[in-house]
C-alpha cells in the first residue's frame, strides 16, 4: 500500500532459506508512517511470524517498533542515515507503533539504540555507538554498548576502515571486552562486506596485547544481513603470517531477526589465502 506520494505504508515480507522459496523461514507485515520531506520513515512497525499463511497473535515471534531521528543540518537526512535509531521489541502484537507497551509490562524483550554523529560533507556518520537494554527487575538496564568510529569511506559510503570497542555494562559500570581494527575491502550492491580483516586486540593502549587476525569472505546474505557462506582464515600474529587455523561455515534457516537454525562448520588446519574469484584484484 502506497500514499499519494508514492511512499510506502505497508508490506508484508515473507523470508526463505532457499531461492526456489520451498522452505518458509518467517514472514514480516511492515507498517510505516512519520515520513519526513526526504521520504524517511521516522516510525516503522515490524511484526514477524511463523507461519506464512496465519499471521496472528498465534504465530507472532515479535514485535517491534523503529523510530528515527534524523539531523536536517547535514546532507545525511537526504541519503536515508539518521542520527539515532531505536528499536524495542516485545512478545505482543503491538497495535499502535505511538503507543507501545510500557518498559515495565511483561512483553518487553529489550530495546537497542544507535546513535550516530561526526557526519562528514557526503552525510557519512564518522561516530557510532550502539547500545542495548534490558530488564532487571523492574529497571531497564543498559547492558551492553558498541563504539564505532569510521575512518574512511568507499564513494558508496561503505565504511573501509573502522576502530570498533566493545563493552559489557554491569550496573552502570562500563568493561573493555576487546578492541579491533576492521578493513573492509570489497562491499556488495547491499553495502554487505564481502571481504574484510579484523584484528582484535584487549585493549587500544600503546601496551595492547594481540589476540586473533581474521581474514573473511562472506556471500549468499539474507535480507537480515547475514552471510549465508563464509570462510574465514585465522592467523596467529597481527601480520597475517602465519595460519592458524580455517573454517567454512554454511548457515541454513535464517531467520528475519538475525537468528539461525543450522550452522555447519568445517575447520582445517592451515589454508592458502587467494584472491577472492568473485572480486577479481581483490586481496
Amino acid at each position: 500500500v502506497y500514499d499519494v506520494h508514492d511512499r510506502l505504508l505497508s508490506s508484508t515480507i515473507k523470508n526463505y532459506s532457499d531461492e526456489g522459496l520451498t522452505a518458509f523461514v518467517d514472514a514480516e507485515l511492515v507498517a510505516y508512517s512519520n515520513y519526513d520531506q526526504f521520504s524517511n520513515a521516522r516510525l516503522q512497525l515490524v511484526k514477524t511470524y511463523a507461519s506464512a499463511a496465519i499471521q496472528d497473535s498465534t504465530t507472532l515471534i515479535d514485535s517491534k517498533v523503529i523510530a528515527n531521528e534524523y539531523d536536517y543540518t547535514t546532507p545525511a537526512a537526504s541519503l536515508g542515515n539518521a542520527k539515532r535509531t531505536t528499536v524495542s521489541r516485545y512478545s505482543v502484537e503491538v497495535a499502535d507503533p505511538a503507543n507501545p507497551p510500557a518498559d515495565t509490562d511483561a512483553s518487553f524483550i529489550d530495546r537497542v539504540i544507535t546513535d550516530n554523529s561526526l557526519f562528514n560533507s557526503l552525510g557519512n556518520a564518522g561516530h557510532q555507538e550502539t547500545h542495548v537494554w534490558r530488564m532487571a527487575g523492574t529497571t531497564l538496564t543498559e547492558v551492553t554498548k558498541t563504539v564505532t568510529d569510521n575512518l574512511t569511506f568507499n564513494t558508496r559510503g561503505d565504511a573501509t576502515s573502522q576502530h570498533v570497542w566493545t563493552y559489557l555494562i554491569d550496573s552502570t559500570v562500563p568493561t573493555l571486552v576487546n578492541y579491533q581494527e576492521v578493513t573492509g575491502r570489497v562491499f556488495d550492491s547491499s553495502h554487505n562486506v564481502t571481504n574484510q580483516m579484523v584484528v582484535t586486540y584487549n585493549n587500544d593502549t600503546a601496551s595492547k596485547v594481540f589476540l586473533s587476525a581474521q581474514e573473511i569472505r562472506s556471500s549468499a546474505f539474507y535480507s537480515s544481513g547475514v552471510a549465508g557462506h563464509q570462510e574465514i582464515v585465522t592467523f596467529t600474529d597481527a601480520g597475517m603470517s602465519v595460519v592458524l587455523n580455517a573454517k567454512i561455515i554454511d548457515n541454513a534457516g535464517v531467520h528475519s531477526n538475525g537468528n539461525i537454525d543450522t550452522v555447519t562448520i568445517m575447520t582445517y588446519s592451515t589454508a592458502t589465502i587467494a584472491n577472492d574469484p568473485l572480486y577479481p584484484g581483490a586481496n
